[in-house]
């Protein structure tokens, strides 16, 4: 059956499941039709088709079949596809099968990822507003987003990512997609951050939601979202320039070089950190390196307490006020730093002290135990630890810098906190000595459990 038949077929079908009530606007769209006045009819049965408050399958189908052939609108496959879904709703319909096949033969021309934005537009409504639009982010890196799904391309490569976490209903419509370039001194290339939002309609009332995502390298990643921002009443949703969405939800580099995300609604008003692509993967590497270290680890090893200290640790962690420690790698020996940050008036600029005039600020110890150890000062479960050995330092020099507060708006007294311990002397309880050959530096986050 060649496409022309098979539209009036269709149209007869219609006309079988409306009837010959002239009272209804449907079936003034279908006369219309019959007469070959197509834009007439598509100007009946567009607003019949698109309201949300509506569900009429006759109209939606014969608009279907408008937008299919392209009579008296522009061609439009998905809107003609979304309305073929509406149609066949009512499986019961005279109509239902062929809108399903009439759909189907749009679906096979296109493939499965077109089909799946065609059942979002029939369950959203075709006057949904989105815009598709391709972002250039770099020399071969591009963003496509579409309805349904995100598409990059990546030094060569393609990835499309479905959205998650997006609550739509019939009727919602969208605003222009919002992207945001930032540099942080942390990362080499700049930071890529698009915000989604839409209306969604209910009981009279209009609220405005978002979504946030981050581009890095050929992900799409769904981000801590604002989520519903705020709700007006009124009978349809209020036009919003950029400007306005950006006095609702905006994204900036904080004084302390995080990402910040920062919401002014009537739902959910304040500021978040947002940690980025880099800064997740980047804590997994971290955590998968402590976790190989460990397994490389015989714990039941027996080591000397009296031997010298190897003075070589990894990554630092902190708490307190301040207080920080490092395990060497084998995790025999600990370096300890204790200090008043309080009483002694530290500043982001580094500040030097003497270690042998300050012994009462300041307490530094490097502690050698029998076995391997986890050890965790900073935890409130205190573990019974193996017997060990204590090196105090007596002399050398110390420089702290203690950031600002606010390295976490959510834990405002967090901060963070660098030591640098150079050519300072330990002394055993035995009276050895021994002295640092190259510096030793703690950074960590402090503030947290006093330790």
């Amino acid at each position: 059956m060649n496409r022309a038949r098979r539209f009036l077929v269709a149209l007869m079908l219609v006309m079988a499941a409306i009837g010959t009530d002239a009272q209804t606007r449907t079936s003034e769209g279908v006369s219309a039709i019959l007469r070959g006045d197509y834009q007439q009819a598509a100007a009946i049965l567009q607003p019949i088709a698109a309201d949300p408050r509506l569900r009429d399958p006759a109209a939606a189908f014969f608009m279907a079949t408008l937008y299919d052939s392209g009579r008296g609108v522009p061609l439009d496959p998905m809107r003609a596809c979304a309305l073929y879904q509406q149609a066949f709703f009512d499986f019961n319909s005279v109509y239902a099968h062929t809108a399903q096949v009439l759909q189907r033969r749009l679906w096979m021309a296109r493939g499965n990822d077109w089909l799946q934005e065609c059942q979002l537009v029939a369950n959203i409504g075709i006057d949904h507003h989105f815009q598709p639009e391709t972002f250039t982010l770099g020399a071969g890196h591009t963003v496509e987003w579409t309805l349904s799904a995100a598409t990059v391309s990546y030094q060569g490569r393609t990835k499309r990512t479905q959205y998650q976490g997006m609550m739509m209903r019939r009727g919602t419509t969208f605003l222009p997609i919002q992207h945001t370039e930032l540099r942080t001194a942390g990362s080499p290339t700049p930071l890529h951050f698009f915000q989604v939002f839409w209306w969604v309609p209910l009981g009279g009332k209009w609220t405005l939601s978002s979504r946030l995502f981050e581009v890095y390298r050929d992900e799409v990643v769904p981000v801590e979202s604002p989520g519903d921002l705020t709700t007006v009443t009124a009978a349809e949703p209020p036009a919003l320039s950029v400007s306005d969405l950006e006095a609702l939800s905006s994204l900036r580099v904080s004084p302390q070089g995080a990402v910040e995300l920062m919401t002014s609604g009537d739902t959910r008003p304040g500021r978040q950190i947002i940690a980025t692509r880099a800064e997740k993967l980047a804590a997994l590497e971290k955590e998968r390196a402590r976790a190989a270290a460990d397994a490389r680890i015989d714990w039941n090893a027996s080591l000397d307490v009296d031997r010298t200290p190897a003075m070589t640790y990894m990554e630092a962690q902190g708490c307190g006020s301040i207080f920080l420690f490092a395990s060497s790698e084998d995790r025999g020996e600990v370096i300890t730093f204790r200090a008043d940050a309080g009483s002694l008036e530290l500043t982001p600029q580094a500040r030097r002290f003497d270690l042998a005039e300050e012994r009462r600020a300041f307490s530094v110890q490097i502690h050698l135990y029998e076995r391997p150890v986890r050890a965790d000062p900073c935890s409130d479960l205190r573990m019974p630890m193996p017997q060990e050995t204590a090196w105090q330092a007596v002399s050398g020099i110390v420089e702290i810098e203690l950031a600002s507060r606010g390295v976490d708006p959510r834990a405002q007294h967090l901060r963070r906190a660098t030591v640098r311990i150079l050519n300072a002397e330990f002394v055993s309880p035995a009276g050895k000595r021994i002295r640092l050959s190259r510096p030793v530096v703690l950074t960590a986050i402090v503030g947290g459990v006093a330790g």
